[in-house]
């Protein structure tokens, strides 16, 4: 299932196949060389410890779940937007059939406290943040923006 085309970079693969790709400890990389920057992959520090901390409990849950055959697009970014989805999990409704998209935003935040003006203020960081559901709402009209097809048939 192609979703937007490979002309953005990101890491592809049913979650099976990702959860292995952890396990195995090449997963990291993978991620780390389709967003193009400079990492320290020895690190567990800022985005590659987030990586390292989430993606595997993500891929665990979906199989857990019974989804290890759901697509799944790490590190997705957005068209014309520098900004990136955690995770897209692409698959088929249960009932319908009909495809069907998730969007899922990844936080390491131990607390988030509300703090007006639709912000947090999340532990261990000194901006206010969106909400990640906020954040996930931003991406779904981004997608729906730019990729029209996506959006739900009446």
């Amino acid at each position: 299932m192609t979703l937007l085309g490979d002309r953005l970079r990101h890491v592809r693969g049913s979650a099976a196949e990702l959860l292995t790709k952890a396990e195995q400890g090449t997963l990291i990389e993978e991620v780390a060389t389709a967003v193009g920057g400079r990492y320290d992959l020895s690190s567990n520090r800022g985005e590659v410890g987030a990586w390292r901390n989430s993606l595997p409990v993500l891929l665990e849950v979906l199989r857990d779940a019974g989804l290890s055959h759901v697509e799944v697009l790490l590190e997705h970014r957005l068209p014309y937007s520098p900004k990136r989805v955690d995770a897209l999990l692409c698959g088929c409704h249960p009932e319908s059939g009909e495809s069907s998209y998730v969007l899922v935003e990844l936080k390491q935040w131990s607390r988030a406290d509300a703090v007006g003006d639709g912000l947090v203020r999340a532990s261990g960081l000194k901006k206010l943040q969106l909400p990640p559901v906020a954040q996930v709402r931003r991406y779904c009209q981004q997608l729906l923006d730019f990729t029209p097809s996506l959006a739900r048939r009446a």
